[in-house]
């Protein structure tokens, strides 16, 4: 596991202050990275310290409830957990059927999508099984999409992504994404724009694309 999401990142997840579809993909890499949840701890345990130092000083009533109510979320969900075999914990009430039980839709022969609403209206959230060894079409971004391997490997030109890893793209990516030939490719994302493929695939399939 060699991508992982910044510090300021994990800051802002212990603070309350991403939106429910990136802290969502946040607290899934969380779930499985040891170092990543060493280090959201001590974020965590800081977030809940400037809660109460911020409780006498001058700060919006705004913020002051979305760190309240991020510190009660992380502990309800400690406090009711429904395995799911396969996922990480964050994604079980998701898809409490978990992977085997998706009913997958084919975007290409090789290529497959299932999504889910997440709950906030600015993203949605998407899974992808690419089968061993097969290439998604050359494609960019209209927006941003974060993703994370669940299951498999894939690779692109800037490098190779195995379980857990987290990966961001945005407008300036484009990318041809191919899954490891050991085993099928599973990752869930989150996206707030449609992809944009390239070439005769993109001129044919672009109208139709959705977020």
């Amino acid at each position: 596991m060699n991508h992982h999401p910044s510090n300021e990142v994990l800051l802002k997840h212990a603070s309350g202050l991403l939106t429910d579809s990136l802290g969502l993909i946040v607290a899934c890499h969380i779930d499985m990275c040891d170092s990543c949840c060493d280090s959201y701890k001590r974020y965590e345990a800081l977030a809940a310290e400037l809660v109460v130092e911020s409780a006498g000083e001058q700060v919006s009533p705004e913020l002051f409830d979305r760190m309240m109510a991020s510190l009660g979320q992380h502990r309800e969900a400690q406090a009711e957990p429904t395995v799911v075999p396969g996922l990480p914990k964050p994604l079980w009430r998701l898809v409490p059927q978990g992977l085997d039980g998706l009913e997958w839709k084919g975007m290409f022969k090789s290529v497959q999508t299932f999504d889910v609403e997440t709950g906030d209206p600015r993203y949605v959230g998407r899974f992808y099984k690419i089968l061993a060894g097969s290439k998604l079409p050359q494609h960019s971004h209209r927006g941003n999409e974060i993703t994370l391997v669940l299951k498999g490997s894939f690779s692109d030109e800037m490098g190779r992504y195995n379980q857990g890893d987290f990966i961001v793209a945005n407008e300036t990516t484009e990318h041809q994404p191919i899954a490891g030939m050991e085993e099928d490719c599973i990752c869930f994302a989150v996206l707030d724009a449609p992809i944009r493929f390239s070439g005769l695939q993109g001129l044919i399939l672009n109208p139709f694309m959705a977020k």
